[in-house]
């Protein structure tokens, strides 16, 4: 995470950028008793980034030029509520928040905003907070947030909060096409399309996190990744089907869903054909990004 300090300001003030992630690989391994979805995922970061501005203050604002999230039930807020309270910190902060990353499109988004508000505020705030417990902290805003804690490459088990670090790749580039949606609790909505007989064991996503590990990541093999929500994915995203076949008509090699989706992406190891699917897609589409696999 990139931080700039401002002495010269009033209030000491943290300006950094919270990145997005993509689902190399998807799996839905069985159904736990408390009702949350054991899975195995392999997650990458990406520099598509929203940027996040912290200064001290009395009370926890948060402003945000997307006019949804200007409300107490956004992550970001959440995330800074809970630390406060857990560290019993007596002041606040003034939080701006610049969306850029699509919101509810499979890209962790509202995760990333959430680990970094913790990262962030534990400096700001100088509290001092140890890296297990913000881990801890971060498991409960939600299960991808504490992958952001560190971002990179990381396979994630159980309900996605026990993370297995392993190489980040270099010199991949993604194109991302994000179509919007109109679901409002979009992740429990696709979860509940699936059945018993989409769960696997898991193995397929561990084998491409070997290979990755082993200095392997290629296109072909990258290629292999699986994500159990495509099918319910196509029937509950109106249209996502064309987006689906317009990314293959512009020259994508393969075409893949991030999270529960709706966002679509391909991978290339060549950055003037990246950026020539880029154009070519965005011809078609507006809703498209073009961003570098990062180590987070």
């Amino acid at each position: 995470m990139e931080g700039q300090h401002s002495p010269s300001l009033p209030y000491p003030m943290i300006k950094t950028k919270a990145y997005a992630k993509i689902n190399l690989s998807l799996e839905v391994t069985g159904r736990r008793i408390d009702g949350y979805h054991e899975i195995c995922t392999l997650i990458h970061s990406i520099d598509l980034s929203d940027s996040i501005t912290f200064s001290l203050g009395e009370n926890i604002l948060v402003t945000s030029n997307e006019p949804t999230l200007n409300e107490e039930n956004n992550l970001v807020f959440r995330s800074a509520n809970l630390l406060k309270n857990f560290s019993q910190y007596p002041g606040g902060t003034s939080i701006k928040l610049n969306k850029n990353i699509p919101i509810a499109a499979g890209l962790g988004g509202g995760s990333s905003d959430a680990a970094v508000t913790l990262i962030e505020l534990n400096e700001l705030w100088n509290l001092r907070i140890s890296a297990q417990n913000l881990s801890s902290l971060a498991t409960q805003l939600g299960t991808d947030v504490p992958f952001f804690l560190t971002g990179g490459c990381a396979l994630a088990v159980g309900r996605g909060d026990t993370l297995n670090p392993t190489v980040a790749i270099e010199g991949i580039w993604a194109i991302i096409l994000s179509p919007p949606h109109k679901f409002s609790a979009k992740t429990s909505e696709i979860y509940s399309l699936l059945n018993k007989r989409d769960f696997t064991d898991g193995s397929h996503t561990r084998e491409l996190a070997t290979e990755i590990t082993n200095g392997n990541a290629t296109i072909y093999n990258l290629s292999k990744g699986q994500n159990v929500f495509e099918k319910v994915a196509m029937e509950a995203f109106s249209g996502l089907d064309h987006h689906f076949r317009t990314f293959l008509k512009c020259g994508a090699p393969f075409v893949k869903l991030s999270g529960t989706g709706p966002s679509l992406f391909t991978l290339v190891d060549d950055w003037d054909l990246a950026s020539h699917l880029y154009k070519t897609v965005k011809q078609e589409d507006a809703n498209v990004h073009l961003a570098e696999l990062i180590h987070g």
